[in-house]
């Protein structure tokens, strides 16, 4: 079996409401449960989203941050929270992965097993994600 599994793993509001469908600039908090099945000293944790087309938008892990979890318990919990999230609309799917600490030996990994939609209710934009920007004419 493998050391560290993932248990669950799943979207909510800045409010800790489970849902999967999200505005534009509204917060996402991804939320990650994990079990220890062997002993490990350490670990790193990642996530990639994709588009619906399959393109890699972003890959960002704890260890880029300057964070490897130490303090693993039998059971652990992981939020990362996407801030005004900067995706237009469309279907996004999530890569979340245990790796060991050196990057290169996963323990666990989803490949694009989970997925949120954004919705716009306003003005079409194009493309994938949304760039802040001020206008002065």
């Amino acid at each position: 079996s493998q050391e560290l599994e993932f248990q669950r793993v799943y979207f909510s509001d800045s409010r800790g409401m489970v849902k999967n469908n999200f505005a534009p600039e509204e917060s996402i908090k991804l939320n990650i449960t994990f079990k220890k099945n062997k002993e490990v000293k350490s670990c790193v944790f990642g996530f990639n989203i994709y588009t619906e087309e399959g393109y890699l938008l972003t890959s960002a892990n704890t260890r880029q941050k300057g964070i490897i979890i130490t303090d693993i318990q039998s059971k652990n919990a992981i939020t990362v929270t996407i801030d005004k999230n900067p995706f237009l609309e469309g279907i996004y799917y999530l890569t979340p992965i245990l790796y060991h600490e050196n990057c290169e030996e996963i323990y666990d990994g989803r490949e694009r097993h989970y997925y949120f939609r954004v919705q716009e209710n306003s003005v079409k934009e194009e493309g994938k994600i949304r760039v802040s920007c001020s206008w002065e004419i």
